[in-house]
């Protein structure tokens, strides 16, 4: 993502091959989220439910990509209705049925990880070599937000 200018070009540099940055970086919030909740009495429930919020955030965003690349731009050929629409749909719809029962905390977490991407997506990404300003209409916005919520 570095390389992309997603990210500080900072943690993209390598040596020998390995983002030893990147790899300095992830540790190191690792080790605090960790540190955190080994400390705390209920902190394992709360880490473990942030990490499932990010991740099903970032699933239902990925059905939201799947209707917005292949229905709504009809990029990848012949739209195919029951598998391109209903499908992603409904599992968006079960992902956001698990979301709307989780802790309030990891909702929020949850909400931050969309507006983040949102922001990323919508306001400041542009497409490669064309210019034009990416919007959530382009269906675009899940596979940024997907990409940031990875790194939030």
């Amino acid at each position: 993502m570095g390389r992309d200018r997603r990210l500080p070009r900072a943690p993209a540099k390598t040596d020998s091959g390995v983002p030893w940055l990147a790899l300095l970086c992830a540790a190191t919030i690792t080790l605090v989220a960790a540190v955190w909740a080994a400390r705390r009495d209920d902190g394992m429930d709360h880490l473990v439910s942030v990490v499932d919020i990010g991740a099903l955030t970032a699933f239902t965003l990925l059905h939201a990509s799947v209707v917005g690349w292949f229905a709504v731009r009809r990029r990848g050929g012949p739209v195919i209705w029951w598998r391109h629409v209903p499908v992603p749909l409904a599992g968006a719809a079960i992902t956001v049925a698990v979301i709307v029962e989780a802790p309030e905390a990891a909702q929020v977490v949850g909400a931050g990880v969309v507006g983040r991407g949102a922001v990323g997506a919508g306001g400041a990404a542009q497409e490669a070599g064309t210019g034009r300003v990416v919007t959530a209409g382009d269906g675009a916005l899940s596979y940024r937000a997907v990409t940031l919520a990875t790194w939030l």
